[in-house]
């Protein structure tokens, strides 16, 4: 019973994590100049460790509900250490993304070929 409250508050922290980065992803065009770049990487980069956070906690209540085994919490360690490797990628593509256009220009799009 406690694992499956465990697992449901996992995945509302993780649907908020990725309702946070698409709110802010969609509200503002990203193609489009807007005054406060840095504050919205920084939301995106917020809304993305939630949404991750939550992703772990869930495969590790998956884990703890499979196994049944408190041992299972040594997968601890290497599954932070894999989101925080996700989350740095994304900080840095930020960095990079912010740092690709010059100021006064408009941003470039990616989307396109």
């Amino acid at each position: 019973m406690v694992n499956l409250v465990y697992l449901t508050f996992s995945i509302l922290v993780a649907g908020a994590g990725l309702f946070i980065y698409n709110k802010i992803y969609f509200e503002f065009d990203l193609g489009e100049e807007y005054e406060d770049v840095d504050g919205e990487g920084v939301a995106m980069w917020i809304g993305s460790n939630v949404m991750y956070m939550g992703i772990v906690m869930s495969v590790l209540t998956l884990i703890r509900i499979l196994l049944k085994d408190f041992m299972s919490m040594f997968l601890v360690f290497g599954i932070l250490m894999i989101a925080y490797g996700f989350t740095m990628r994304i900080r840095f593509g930020l960095h990079k993304f912010k740092a690709s256009h010059k100021e006064g220009e408009a941003m470039p799009n990616y989307m396109e070929g």
